[in-house]
């Protein structure tokens, strides 16, 4: 579902019925990642879907694009694999509303990036200098932070620390900055840390497992390197660990080409 959370209008998007990652009457077991963003080019909103199945003993990793002023899919690129390289519920890191960015693995990790405009996967983005460990190297995170892509690294030690990069001019590698570095146990025992704002001193990180168990956020101050949890006390259902996930949202009037109005509930 497509929503405007600004101005609470809505679009149902149809699933991809025709993918056989779909038809559970095969049996077919399947990874799926998502992405959204803008293609300039067309004044069109896009939906990318990346499907790793395997089908009568072969790997394959499709990828599937959605299109809201056709309202239609259609898939963009099938490749064989030898073994799984997708991350399990990881969204595409969106750069410049129409680069959508993904972390693949099937021995290195790699950084791919994807044209909305173009439809077409670009060259790939240049990861900083690290020491990959072979234990971390299945923690490593790829989001974006302030408007730039930010990789992170948790190196798994006898005292576990979470590293954040930030890419600060896109595609050059010498210009990845290690931002900072959390030791603090509360941040560093979750699977998946990672931040998301910031304010004065203090950076605003999600800390959970996957599928969002155990989702909490957190408050890391810079300064003491301490973290403490960020209460919500509009939201009551954060408090309760209900939320599986958080993310920023940039307030926008475009409206959605078919959509409804979602229904306000009364202040109680």
């Amino acid at each position: 579902m497509l929503l405007n959370p600004s101005t609470g209008p809505y679009f149902s998007i149809p699933p991809p019925i025709d993918h056989p990652s779909k038809d559970h009457r095969l049996g077919i077991f399947s990874v799926n990642v998502i992405g959204f963003g803008y293609d300039c080019l067309n004044d069109d909103y896009k939906v990318v879907e990346i499907v790793e199945y395997d089908l009568f003993g072969l790997r394959i990793r499709d990828t599937l694009v959605y299109s809201l002023k056709k309202n239609s899919w259609r898939v963009n690129e099938s490749v064989s694999l030898p073994i799984i390289s997708l991350k399990i519920n990881e969204t595409g890191a969106l750069v410049n509303n129409h680069l959508l960015h993904w972390l693949f693995k099937p021995r290195f990790p790699r950084i791919a990036c994807f044209d909305l405009r173009s439809e077409q996967w670009a060259q790939n983005v240049p990861l900083p200098d690290l020491r990959w460990h072979k234990k971390g190297d299945d923690l490593v995170h790829l989001s974006v932070f302030d408007g730039c892509l930010c990789l992170l690294t948790k190196e798994v030690s006898f005292i576990n620390s979470v590293n954040v990069w930030v890419m600060k001019e896109y595609g050059v590698k010498e210009s990845w900055v290690k931002l900072l570095g959390v030791s603090d146990l509360p941040c560093t025992m979750a699977l998946h840390t990672y931040p998301i704002s910031y304010h004065n001193d203090e950076i605003l990180v999600t800390c959970g497992g996957e599928d969002g168990i155990f989702f909490t956020l957190m408050w890391y101050n810079i300064k003491v390197k301490r973290c403490r949890r960020a209460e919500i006390h509009t939201i009551h259902e954060v408090n309760n660990t209900s939320i599986t996930n958080a993310y920023i949202c940039h307030g926008s009037l475009v409206t959605i080409p078919g959509g409804k109005q979602i229904r306000k509930e009364p202040p109680p």
